[in-house]
């Protein structure tokens, strides 16, 4: 299946479930490598069987990137060699070979990666282009065929994670970074991968299980983000997802007896406060405490209309005390929860 057949998520889902995940599961970081400034220090950190390394110099010129800049005025690409097909990336990015066999060059050298197999970039290291229509392919490319998950942090690490895909076929490529990646707004998944970067190419005593853990988290957390439809933002940018809030409205409704709080609310949809309150507006077309007041207050009078239970009684139950709802009823109903129900239930 080509990453452009289905729509993204259901596509990054797939990929998550039944092959990223059970890889990360049951394989940990023992087919992960990380890339290196040289091809000795490269190999130096032990690679799997499995992965083999060639050398290939870079024969073009090196492009200074001056623009365009994307997410917060800051140019991810600080440098391009057109020619070879290298990027130098300010921010690191993970790939993993999900079908067949591709070649990546880094630095002087070509990473022979199979299927099942994970390499994360450096950031600042010369590496596979991953914005051109060129296959991730050396040599002939006659029958080959590759498919490849990326994941980096193109947005900044205080905002989240891009996570995309590309397929390569002979001479063709095909690549949803330009045409439907799927922009994950959570800057803790962000802070996540970014401790897994950090204890891989910075290993001290006992980092390995460090390293292993935080990888393995990374994927759940990102699974499970998706899975509930609550960090899906598409076509690059940070448009809000109606879906999404249909589930935060659904989650008040059943937690309205409690306290909510826009904090509680906001961790539910793995989104920063201030980035949950904008969106929020936006969907809702009310402020977070304006739609709490009043789905409070309509089942508030519901319970009024329809029950005897006590004004105490029937403020536990939306999540408020007894002068809160009174309160709550003065400034909309210029009437108290007792007159209102006299009001509503007049004696016969």
């Amino acid at each position: 299946m080509q990453p452009g057949s289905v729509s993204s998520q259901r596509y990054l889902l797939e990929i998550l479930e039944r092959r990223l995940l059970p890889w990360v599961t049951r394989d940990g970081t023992d087919r992960l490598v990380c890339t290196a400034a040289t091809l000795d220090a490269f190999r130096a950190q032990g690679l799997p069987a499995e992965i083999q390394v060639s050398i290939k110099k870079r024969t073009g010129k090196k492009i200074i990137s001056r623009g365009p800049r994307h997410h917060g005025n800051v140019s991810v690409r600080l440098a391009h060699w057109p020619e070879d097909n290298q990027d130098v990336l300010r921010y690191p990015t993970l790939a993993c070979v999900l079908k067949g066999r591709a070649d990546f060059h880094v630095a002087d050298y070509v990473i022979h990666c199979p299927e099942g197999h994970f390499v994360l970039f450096k950031a600042g290291l010369p590496s596979p282009g991953n914005i051109s229509n060129r296959p991730h392919f050396e040599g002939d490319t006659t029958g080959r065929i590759c498919d490849i998950a990326w994941i980096s942090p193109r947005m900044g690490y205080e905002k989240g994670l891009a996570f995309w895909t590309c397929h390569s076929a002979g001479n063709t490529h095909s690549n949803t970074l330009l045409s439907n990646p799927a922009q994950i707004y959570y800057a803790e998944l962000a802070t996540l991968f970014n401790l897994f970067v950090q204890s891989l190419e910075e290993p001290m005593d006992n980092s390995g299980h460090i390293t292993t853990q935080t990888f393995q988290l990374s994927f759940g957390l990102l699974h499970y983000g998706l899975k509930n439809n609550a960090l899906l933002h598409v076509d690059g940018a940070a448009k809000t997802n109606p879906h999404s809030f249909q589930t935060v409205q659904q989650y008040i409704q059943e937690h309205l007896h409690q306290p909510l709080t826009i904090d509680q609310v906001a961790h539910s949809l793995f989104m920063s406060r201030s980035n949950f309150t904008r969106q929020f507006r936006q969907c809702i077309g009310q402020s977070f405490h304006q739609y709490l007041s009043e789905q409070r207050l309509q089942r508030a009078k519901v319970l009024l209309e329809e029950s005897n239970w006590s004004i105490k009684t029937i403020a536990n139950s939306v999540g408020l005390k007894a002068d809160q709802l009174r309160n709550l009823f003065a400034r909309h109903e210029k009437l108290s929860p007792s007159a209102y129900r006299d009001h509503t239930h007049p004696p016969k």
